[in-house]
């Protein structure tokens, strides 16, 4: 796939509204193969399924690692300073639910998602959310089938003219909401989903595992940078996440065993070992 300059300057330094942000203790919800340099905790709902990632594997590097649902996160209040989640929101049945998460568990955060130009043009069948920002209120709207199928697609892998432009214009193309204590959200309606599959949570997702090695070249390239931007702003230290997680089905306290986390509220199970955790809800 063509990317622009602009574009890989984007992924390894993040998005433009946080450049001068210092975010402290920082998760990362929906992390995917393209983690931002500054994230502690890295987050995603699933493993092996890629068709909310661009079929891109999951990144999983030595940073903790969870694999957790958005819409009951399993971190206590406040566990964070911040809180990213970029293009995840409009994927999400329950986006009210995710966006009450995000404010439970970190104290301020950015939110990207595609814009509703964006949306328009190029129509992803797996997004749900048409989503802006108005007033410094995020709205959300079900989102309608674009009319263009595959179209605008095929010209950003083919043209690099279009391409340097779409990454040139986030202001068109991207939604980006800055929080800090307060979010403020609106949600017009219940979405649906466009595509004709079944949108299923997967049960029984395996635990990752460090892959970095097994990336093409150039996204061993990039993650090695963002590697180094973290090293020079002294943000390389692990991270011991055991007393920030609680239980995801009934808020409880966790109980660290040799494979596995065990609630001592409820009696769940949740498989994990060395700073990587399977904590998706049992009652669902």
């Amino acid at each position: 796939m063509i990317y622009s300059l602009r574009h890989y300057l984007r992924l390894i330094l993040g998005p433009e509204p946080l450049r001068g942000v210092r975010p402290g203790l920082c998760l990362e919800i929906g992390s995917g193969a393209f983690p931002l340099w500054f994230s502690d905790v890295l987050s995603d709902r699933y493993v092996t399924d890629r068709s909310h990632r661009s079929q891109r594997p999951l990144l999983v590097d030595r940073r903790p690692t969870v694999i957790c649902d958005a819409t009951a996160l399993p971190f206590k209040d406040r566990a964070f300073d911040f809180v990213v989640c970029r293009h995840v929101l409009e994927h999400i049945p329950d986006a009210a639910t995710a966006l009450a998460e995000m404010v439970r568990v970190a104290r301020g955060g950015y939110i990207e998602t595609p814009s509703p130009v964006s949306e328009l043009l190029f129509g992803w069948p797996k997004h749900r959310w048409c989503v802006w920002v108005e007033n410094d209120v995020l709205h959300l709207s079900p989102k309608v089938a674009g009319p263009f199928g595959t179209l605008f697609h095929d010209l950003y892998q083919a043209d690099r003219r279009f391409a340097a432009f779409f990454d040139a214009r986030p202001d068109l193309f991207l939604t980006r909401y800055l929080w800090r204590e307060r979010l403020c959200w609106v949600v017009h309606g219940t979405a649906t989903l466009l595509d004709s599959t079944e949108d299923e949570l997967a049960c029984g997702e395996p635990l990752p595992e460090e892959n970095v090695s097994s990336f093409p070249l150039q996204h061993r390239i990039w993650h090695r940078l963002t590697w180094l931007v973290r090293i020079a702003r002294r943000r390389q230290a692990p991270v011991d996440i055991t007393d920030l997680l609680q239980c995801p089905t009934c808020k409880g306290a966790l109980r660290l065993e040799p494979e596995e986390l065990v609630c001592l509220a409820c009696g769940a199970h949740y498989p994990g070992t060395a700073g990587r955790y399977v904590l998706l809800p049992t009652d669902r």
